[in-house]
């Protein structure tokens, strides 16, 4: 396999054309392509929300205050911090890349 199970690439040094939550553009549409931080409990929450590898979402906005990430997904709203945003790498929705 070319990745593990939560999106990473096999192959370290291989670009996905990928980059974090943390950098991606609001409004766009984006797609999970995996988790860096592969800790049990940090995985556990990602499923819990429905951010996991090839989920869909939309960048709603970017706290510059307070760092908060808000996402929509499947009409439904929610919120992340930093870490979360770090650690979740997303495309533009329908490509490979940004």
């Amino acid at each position: 396999p070319a990745t593990c199970p939560h999106g990473n690439p096999v192959e370290v040094e291989k670009d996905l054309g990928d980059k974090p939550l943390a950098e991606a553009e609001v409004g766009a549409p984006l797609s999970v392509t995996r988790i860096t931080d592969e800790r049990a409990e940090f995985l556990q929450h990602l499923r819990s929300i429905g951010l996991v590898p090839g989920a869909a979402l939309l960048l709603s906005s970017k706290g510059s205050v307070d760092s908060i990430y808000h996402l929509e997904r499947n009409g439904e709203k929610l919120s992340v911090g930093p870490e979360v945003a770090y650690h979740v790498w997303v495309v533009r929705e329908g490509t490979r890349s940004f």
